[in-house]
């Protein structure tokens, strides 16, 4: 096979919806092609967490440097240092195989495809960055070239890749529309299996909510809008927790929510909640707590946009509500349950967003893979 080179804009974040999905697509790296010729690469940002087998480049340590490197054309943790260590580390390495997590690399790849043609670069589109941050900066003008920047690499991305990968049929959609090239495979999100037990515990009394969700814009509209529309109409106590939601604690502050902010351990939280609730509006690429949330056996409550991207038999297992009262309905339609813990929420879990539950799909891949790229 030869080796193969990974590199990540997300890996090594604090927990967030993106560094899951980095695992997700480094577990998907390994599986492709041969775990042990795979050389991973992150990019440490203020704080790193330590996984084991990935290296880590240094990059942005302030919010002034991140917009700095956007300005000067680079993006997804680049830099002008790291982007030439990581030319180094290419020409060095004689990689077979380039694969790229994020689309905000595109600098990387059309430097592998001019620098060794016959090398495989593969992207893995998280989500449409360039709406992303369209939608992040939309009001703050200041941003633009940084908007220009994240737009610029994810073309090149999109025009440099020999493979494009993505999360859902909507994002390739995009990508074709946009960038007038086909997605090559979609790989749904996993996650890594951190359910602990099945608790039967019968509800007795307030319906338990929760949300989780970091201090982020689509978040934000979400929970706000949720707070001021549904919260008031129902007896139901809602938990908020997620990185720096605690910042919002006096625009979410009413007698039935609860905002904790971040914490750094979910599972009693799951353990307690009756029900999750997704009201998210915006976004592209696939939310990854309601893979989460379906580990962990949880009825999900949420918008078409918290379900893009999973199947018929996920969502049947939840609820899609896009209007206060179709939430209102739901939540009320929850003092019939028996206990907390959603089993068919947990068995689709299994079956298709667990990180096993792709092999027949890795296996046809690797097999055309070998095939079209005469990997042995």
């Amino acid at each position: 096979m030869g080796k193969v080179l990974f590199i990540s804009s997300f890996i090594g974040a604090e927990k967030t919806g993106g560094s899951i999905a980095a695992h997700s697509n480094l577990r998907l790296c390994k599986n492709l092609f041969e775990e042990k010729q795979v050389d991973a690469y992150g990019f440490a940002f203020r704080k790193v967490v330590p996984i084991d087998g990935v290296k880590y480049l240094a990059s942005y340590r302030s919010a002034a440097d991140t917009f700095a490197s956007y300005l000067s054309g680079y993006s997804g943790g680049l830099t002008k240092n790291n982007f030439s260590d990581l030319k180094e580390i290419i020409d060095d390495g004689d990689y077979n195989v380039v694969f790229l997590d994020g689309s905000l690399l595109g600098g990387i790849a059309k430097y592998i495809k001019e620098k060794s043609p016959a090398s495989l670069c593969l992207v893995f589109f998280h989500n449409l960055e360039r709406d992303y941050f369209k939608a992040m900066y939309a009001r703050k003008p200041a941003y633009f070239p940084v908007i220009r920047s994240a737009a610029k690499n994810e073309r090149l991305a999109a025009e440099s890749a020999d493979l494009v990968f993505v999360f859902n049929e909507r994002d390739a959609s995009l990508i074709k529309k946009i960038y007038r090239r086909t997605a090559d495979e979609i790989f749904p999100i996993t996650v890594e299996d951190a359910w602990k037990n099945s608790t039967t515990e019968k509800k007795q009394g307030t319906v338990r909510l929760l949300f989780i969700g970091s201090n982020f814009q689509a978040n934000i509209d979400g929970i706000k809008w949720f707070a001021d529309n549904v919260m008031p109409q129902t007896n139901a106590m809602l938990t908020v927790i997620g990185k720096n939601m605690q910042e919002l604690r006096g625009e979410l502050d009413k007698t039935n929510i609860h905002v904790l902010g971040t914490v750094d351990d979910l599972h009693p939280h799951y353990e307690h909640a009756d029900a999750v609730v997704a009201p998210i509006f915006s976004g592209s690429g696939m939310k990854v707590k309601t893979a989460e949330a379906l580990m962990m056996g949880k009825t999900v409550i949420g918008t078409n946009e918290a379900w893009e991207g999973y199947n018929e038999a996920a969502r049947q297992t939840g609820v899609v509500c896009n209007t206060a009262q179709e939430f209102l309905n739901a939540i009320e339609k929850i003092t019939d349950n028996s206990c907390s813990f959603n089993a068919a929420a947990r068995k689709v879990y299994e079956q298709f967003y667990s990180p096993t539950s792709q092999r027949e799909k890795i296996q046809s891949v690797t097999k055309r893979l070998q095939r079209e790229w005469k990997f042995n």
